[in-house]
């Protein structure tokens, strides 16, 4: 699986150093600033070969995530990142079909942040008077 991963990167170098150091971490883990080491949530995966995994490989990925406090969209971005390396291994003829294509995402609410009406007052005091002009609009709606 470490081997899908490493080409998926390798063909994709338009991706942000970011998402990269994700992709990196998730399979081969990292060493912090202060030397301790972070283990990836598929490092216990990355020696199997990609048409060999299984359901429980994607659960073991999913708790790995769950122990170190993460929600389900934060799951969801990781297994997607995976998904996306196993397509791209099956589209090149690497591997016949991505493994984990039947398995569905977790499901997950995104917070609303809502703001009191005095955060409201003290921005809508500073914004220039086309935004306030924006601001009443959306509020009359």
């Amino acid at each position: 699986m470490f081997e899908a991963v490493t080409l998926y990167l390798k063909d994709h170098d338009w991706l942000s150093d970011g998402t990269k150091r994700m992709y990196s971490w998730s399979v081969a883990g990292a060493v912090g600033k202060n030397g301790t080491r972070s283990v990836g949530c598929a490092e216990c995966i990355a020696d199997k070969f990609v048409d060999e995994l299984t359901r429980r490989d994607f659960n073991d990925v999913r708790d790995n995530l769950r122990a170190r406090g993460s929600c389900n969209g934060t799951i969801n971005n990781y297994i997607g990142m995976l998904h996306a390396s196993f397509r791209y291994a099956a589209s090149e003829g690497l591997i016949p079909a991505d493994p984990w294509q039947s398995f569905s995402p977790l499901r997950h609410r995104k917070k609303h942040r809502d703001g009191s009406l005095e955060d409201f007052q003290k921005l809508y005091a500073i914004l220039p008077d086309w935004m306030q002009w924006w601001c009443r609009t959306a509020m009359a709606l």
